[in-house]
């Protein structure tokens, strides 16, 4: 059995609930009680506030975006239901989980109070970038949703899977899909490909293709090769022979470099803007902390490095931190599989007292659990 708590920068339980998401920068916290009822935390003021239980006698569930909700409403599943005549995907990935035997029948986008911003859709309604959401029905068919929840754009029957590449900044707008034809619609191994809203041209097949992080994209090739390319698809350099992307396929710039690892070790290092290998591959893994620093990995356990390799702590942490530190607290864990708080001087600022917790998102409050 798993606890949440929210936690200050002292490591002041705040409260806690039996799901909670991590508090956005924004400073809202989304939280589902014992009774499965769902509530806001709003970090100004420390305060928790009811959400809707149900819309036109359907139970709702929520997910929390940086300072807006996506609600879904929820039916029974009903035995031999088949995705065609299910009007919403069955398979839904809503945190927290959603309440054993339902489904979502149709979404809409809600303010932080929960009041509806439009009437529900029958789709599994994704998150909103520069006002514009993906969405999809039971079988994987996208079209594309704006804030007042009109349908803008419908995806040729074809294509399914669709994903709006996430834009930084007002890059063109791209989206990742895969071809019906290639296989059954929970196929993980389909090819991607990419295009724009309307079709007119279509690159591919990718095995992935990654966001734009500091302006630029890995994109993974069939063959496992790999290349960098910037927001107009433009081929920056390769990767360098017999290596492959990061760890657990985690490939982002940070700070201006980018982990790679090698094909037949799988170690990680580390390539700059320009595809130099600045830090040869040392471990299982190489994850961005903040500032210059990374944890790299060694015997189960993580130690600090500067990003040209300069080692600063040998391996003496246990890792549980999930993003970049942003507020000069990082989220570890000890030997005895306790986790805690660190700062840059690698002090314990928040003793490692719980089974495990997420770095600062906002500036004054973060996320921490315990499991009985």
């Amino acid at each position: 059995m798993r606890t949440y708590y929210i936690i200050d920068r002292t490591g002041r339980e705040v409260l806690s609930a039996p799901h909670i998401s991590n508090v956005t920068a924004r400073g809202y916290a989304l939280i589902r009680k014992e009774d499965r009822s769902y509530a806001v935390f709003h970090a100004a003021d420390e305060s928790v506030h009811s959400l809707p239980s149900s819309r036109n006698g359907q139970s709702l569930a929520y997910e929390l975006e940086e300072d807006y909700l996506i609600a879904h409403c929820l039916a029974p599943k009903r035995v031999g239901m088949t995705r065609r005549r299910n009007p919403a995907a069955l398979d839904s990935g809503v945190w927290p989980p959603l309440p054993e035997g339902m489904c979502i029948v149709a979404s809409y986008a809600a303010d932080i109070d929960g009041t509806p911003r439009f009437a529900p859709i029958p789709y599994r309604l994704h998150s909103f970038y520069h006002g514009i959401a993906c969405a999809e029905d039971s079988e994987k068919r996208g079209i594309l949703v704006n804030e007042q929840g009109e349908i803008i754009h419908s995806f040729p029957d074809t294509w399914r899977n669709i994903r709006r590449l996430k834009p930084e900044n007002n890059e063109p707008e791209y989206f990742s899909m895969q071809k019906h034809a290639d296989g059954g619609i929970d196929s993980l191994k389909r090819p991607e490909y990419v295009t724009d809203r309307g079709l007119t041209q279509i690159r591919g097949p990718f095995r992935h293709v990654y966001d734009l992080s500091e302006g630029l994209r890995v994109v993974s090739e069939p063959d496992e090769s790999c290349r960098v390319v910037d927001a107009e698809w433009n081929t920056l350099f390769h990767f360098p022979e017999n290596t492959i992307e990061g760890w657990a396929g985690a490939s982002e710039f940070c700070h201006g470099h980018l982990p790679f690892r090698s094909a037949k070790s799988l170690r990680t290092g580390l390539l700059n803007r320009q595809g130099k290998i600045v830090c040869k591959p040392r471990g299982k893994y190489l994850d961005y902390i903040g500032e210059d620093y990374w944890f790299y990995s060694k015997g189960g356990l993580v130690g600090v490095m500067r990003e040209t390799g300069e080692i600063i702590t040998p391996p003496k942490f246990k890792y549980f931190t999930d993003a970049p530190s942003k507020h000069g607290l990082i989220a570890v864990g000890n030997q005895g599989f306790r986790s805690g708080y660190i700062n840059f001087q690698w002090e314990w600022i928040i003793p490692a007292r719980f089974s495990g917790c997420y770095n600062f998102i906002h500036p004054e409050y973060s996320l921490a659990y315990n499991d009985k």
